[in-house]
């Protein structure tokens, strides 16, 4: 199996980089979380980060603090904190897309999932909100709040270590695949386009069509970006496939021509996302929109002109990390849309939406 070829490989370079810190009634649900699952904690979170993004992560240390609340936890990558929630023992989370559904008996459990509002309820309160959100016991929620918060964080974790085991399982496969990428690719641009993808949900599998992207593609002096668009397009099909909802449908977000047109002039100009408070507004007027409408999309996708999907991607995903931008081109010739909404200027009050 893929995952034991992984375990059994050399030893990993983010071995004590992730740190897990709770207070003394946080620390209780991992007990619990591995009492309804009969799976060990922090082993399987690892592997689901696995499935998900083709990567293992080998190692969460968890310890306790006594300087912390004792309802906190803490995620520390080389000794920063990176994210941080409370997480209470007797009572549930509801998930919930909207502010005004929140009901008035619960406890604001603050920003635990982005683009969604958490609140803790005692169980006689759940009838309230059952069939408008998504209703998690507090280990649950603490399983899904680190693996969603150490999933957006992967890129920063990956290294020279990580992918030489790349490397090496793939050449298990396919080696003269990954011999032909290498001749003209050096080790470090390799590595950013690995992080590159991380960084934008992207998971490293299948291997073989990743480096086969780059044998094929590659030449003197290409970025890592350029490289990165290349294997995107490659990986379209299992991109869009992770992203479709329950019908198979993609559903997406675009922009007017009009709006597009700016994007592509300031992009040609070589001007920066920025200029004219631009970025700013349009990114307010997305977060607006999702905020919104997240039952919508739960799954949100920006499609976008090929020659700006790589600067809104910077720009969005820095302030919305759960919103993908897709090009055109990375929508296979079958794949089933359907537009949710469209921008018409970076105003969202002035942008056009079949959802209402």
């Amino acid at each position: 199996m893929l995952i034991e070829r992984i375990e059994s490989s050399k030893t990993w370079s983010n071995e004590s980089k992730v740190e897990l810190i709770t207070g003394n009634a946080a620390g209780v649900l991992f007990k619990d979380w591995e009492a309804s699952h009969s799976f060990e904690f922090t082993e399987h979170i690892c592997k689901q980060i696995f499935e998900d993004m083709g990567w293992f992560l080998n190692k969460i240390h968890i310890s306790r603090s006594i300087d912390l609340e004792a309802c906190c936890c803490q995620i520390r990558i080389d000794g920063c904190i990176v994210s941080e929630a409370r997480f209470l023992p007797n009572l549930y989370l509801a998930v919930l897309s909207k502010r005004e559904e929140v009901p008035p008996l619960g406890l604001d459990a603050g920003i635990i999932f982005e683009n969604f509002n958490c609140v803790w309820l005692e169980q006689k309160f759940l009838y309230k909100v059952i069939k408008r959100g998504t209703i998690l016991t507090p280990a649950n929620a603490l399983f899904s709040w680190l693996k969603t918060s150490l999933t957006q964080k992967l890129h920063e974790l990956f290294g020279f270590e990580d992918l030489q085991n790349i490397i090496d399982l793939a050449t298990k496969t396919c080696p003269e695949t990954v011999t032909e990428a290498l001749k003209t690719v050096t080790k470090p641009l390799l590595l950013q386009v690995f992080r590159n993808l991380l960084e934008e949900g992207v998971t490293l599998q299948p291997l073989e069509n990743i480096f086969c992207s780059i044998a094929l593609h590659a030449k003197e002096d290409c970025t890592s970006e350029y490289l990165t668009t290349i294997v995107r397009q490659n990986l379209s099909q299992h991109i869009c496939a992770k992203l479709a909802d329950e019908y198979d449908f993609l559903n997406v977000i675009l922009l007017s021509s009009e709006l597009e047109s700016k994007f592509l002039q300031l992009n040609m100009e070589n001007a920066g996302i920025n200029k004219n408070n631009v970025c700013e507004d349009f990114i307010s007027s997305v977060a607006a929109y999702l905020k919104q409408n997240r039952k919508y999309c739960q799954y949100p996708v920006l499609l976008v002109h090929d020659n700006i999907r790589s600067l809104l991607s910077k720009a969005l995903r820095k302030k919305i990390s759960d919103l993908h931008i897709l090009s055109y081109s990375e929508i296979p010739a079958k794949r089933c849309l359907e537009t949710i909404h469209t921008f018409s200027t970076c105003c969202s009050n002035q942008a056009t939406d079949s959802t209402s």
